[in-house]
């Protein structure tokens, strides 16, 4: 007789063996009450997670390459060995706090239009964390590059040297009840199977980033709806699977976000995005030329640090190789 799951948790590795190894030992604690397989994709790691998983989790399916293929095109894979019900894509930096997976599992099963859903995301320390998004636009994109840099001038003018720009001033506000999102982020991204079947597999033109709103784009124009179930808790230790090479996965970020605005925007959203990072970069040197006027700013070496975000960002704005890790090659 053949097993039939209600879920596949599909989990991208690359060498975070620790970190691998605490996730699954939370999923296999707090999951229950569901039937589920374990796949991990292992991409060329060097520190030992493949021997790790042999040795303490039989039972994980492990798919291991020679050399690392991005994050869609591993998650495609293990994609295309599920036949579950439902199919999740969970980063080996997170954990479930309780049996968030059969929370959502629930509350998919009891509506039918939802394609894709989240949970409530909080740091290790239990405070909470952004669990989801909303989708992003040209124009407003291109303003992130501008407006901190903008807003900071306009401080260093009027004489408040201490000011500092915050991307994210509100705090968390968790709902009550399971509500609409736009997307939720690829943390832990629950995938119906019929929707996997209406939307397709992941875009494997993607490395790494921008991927789970590529394809919550792709589901929304397939009329899928996406909800977060804020029952359904997990943590997460943002950035802690990236932070070891965080320069050059900025660039292949921003590579991937030129890729998505020009999918889904067309020529008109990857320009617009370019003159962002441009217009960015003039207002940084700005900063610097401006804080060089300033003598008790010199002190700081502030000058030196706005002139690095220029050049950065003027690097970026002309960004036209494609940028991948050594073992990607």
């Amino acid at each position: 007789m053949i097993e039939t799951y209600d879920l596949t948790i599909a989990i991208v590795n690359y060498n975070t063996r620790e970190l691998l190894k605490s996730c699954l030992t939370s999923i296999f604690a707090q999951t229950k009450d569901i039937n589920f397989q374990v796949i991990v994709v292992d991409n060329a790691s060097k520190d030992s997670s493949v021997e790790m998983l042999n040795e303490y989790f039989p039972t994980v399916k492990v798919i291991h390459y020679q050399k690392n293929v991005g994050f869609p095109s591993a998650v495609n894979q293990a994609l295309a060995l599920s036949d579950a019900r439902y199919f999740l894509l969970f980063n080996s930096d997170a954990k479930p706090l309780n049996n968030a997976f059969k929370s959502i599992i629930d509350y998919m099963d009891q509506h039918e239009q939802v394609g894709i859903c989240g949970p409530q995301l909080y740091y290790p320390d239990g405070s909470p964390q952004k669990s989801h998004y909303r989708f992003r636009f040209p124009r407003g994109r291109a303003r992130w590059e501008v407006i901190p840099r903008i807003k900071e001038l306009k401080a260093l003018l009027r004489g408040d040297t201490d000011y500092e720009y915050h991307y994210n001033r509100r705090p968390v506000v968790i709902p009550d009840q399971p509500r609409k999102i736009q997307w939720p982020r690829g943390v832990c991204f629950m995938i119906r199977g019929k929707c996997v079947e209406d939307v397709g597999y992941m875009d494997q033109n993607i490395f790494i980033y921008s991927d789970e709103v590529d394809y919550a784009w792709r589901a929304r124009l397939k009329g899928w709806e996406r909800h977060l179930v804020p029952c359904a808790k997990v943590s997460h230790e943002e950035g802690a699977s990236t932070k070891k090479n965080a320069s050059m996965m900025n660039i292949i970020h921003v590579q991937s976000d030129y890729y998505y605005f020009y999918k889904h925007f067309g020529l008109r959203g990857w320009l617009a995005l370019r003159l962002g990072y441009l217009a960015g970069s003039f207002a940084a040197l700005l900063l610097g030329i401006a804080a060089i006027c300033y003598k008790h700013l010199r002190e700081k070496k502030v000058p030196k640090q706005h002139f690095a975000d220029f050049r950065d960002l003027l690097m970026l704005s002309t960004l036209t190789s494609k940028v991948l890790p050594p073992d990607a090659r």
